[in-house]
């Protein structure tokens, strides 16, 4: 029991207080005025507003001075997946600046990244394709072991999170117009973070076309797809399947009715 409280004593030590925290505003953030060894700590043991609060600053150094940010990359690794969507959001955001200057130090961050492209919450799928896009021109083998999450990102359908509203133009046109351009807006941030997944196996595929053999018939399913923009990776992933060697014949039929469904 001593030993215990010990160790939650050493633990509490090292925690930001919420005053010191509080201290740095995110808008006016700057390497000088910030201790990289708060932002850590409230990253790792802070509570929800901590959290939350040492993210937006981490997102703002990032943007003016990603090369100060870069040592915190495996610390907001490991805090990626946070259930605050703004921890997730500012985090992915901060890791795209950084790989503009320091791309190799993300490896840690590939799989955390990958599984916000599947996020609930559309805006943390859309933020979260920013750095995979550019990491996968760079080191597309770093993705090669998050194949089948990149599989799921395209079997999920797009979601609709003003589904069940019913209200009519004419009646009420500022609330319409508002519920028109949120549904839009979500739209488009999954269909980002889909077709970059799709890009992304695409990659995988040219160099590691084995690791998608025993999914011949989640692809062949995925060639009906209603999203052209996955048709076209999907088509292109069975190419590098069967130049392999690899047995796809099942997808023969379904690719020759693409080609008469899609006019892209």
């Amino acid at each position: 029991l001593t030993g215990t409280s010990i160790g939650l004593e050493d633990r509490l030590s090292t925690m930001p207080s919420s005053s010191t925290l509080d201290s740095y505003d995110p808008a006016d953030a700057t390497p000088e005025t910030v201790d990289r060894a708060d932002l850590r700590a409230a990253l790792m043991d802070g509570a929800n507003r901590q959290r939350v609060h040492a993210a937006k600053v981490i997102a703002t150094l990032a943007a003016s001075d990603p090369d100060y940010v870069e040592p915190l990359v495996p610390t907001i690794a490991e805090t990626l997946g946070d259930d605050r969507i703004v921890v997730n959001r500012e985090l992915a955001s901060a890791l795209a600046s950084v790989a503009n200057t320091a791309l190799e130090t993300l490896e840690p961050a590939v799989g955390p990244l990958v599984a916000l492209l599947n996020h609930d919450v559309p805006v943390v799928r859309g933020v979260a394709a920013m750095p995979v896009r550019l990491l996968v021109l760079e080191r597309p083998d770093w993705f090669v072991p998050h194949a089948d999450m990149l599989l799921t990102v395209l079997e999920d359908q797009i979601s609709d999170p003003t589904d069940g509203y019913d209200g009519v133009p004419l009646e009420e046109p500022d609330r319409y117009e508002l519920h028109h351009s949120i549904a839009q807006d979500e739209e488009r941030r999954q269909l980002v973070a889909r077709t970059v997944a799709a890009s992304v196996l695409v990659e995988i595929a040219d160099r590691e076309p084995t690791v998608l053999s025993a999914d011949t018939d989640r692809l062949v399913a995925l060639v009906g797809a209603d999203d052209p923009a996955v048709v076209g990776a999907v088509a292109d992933v069975i190419g590098s399947l069967a130049n392999a060697g690899i047995e796809v014949e099942a997808a023969t039929t379904p690719l020759c009715d693409a080609l008469t469904t899609w006019d892209h």
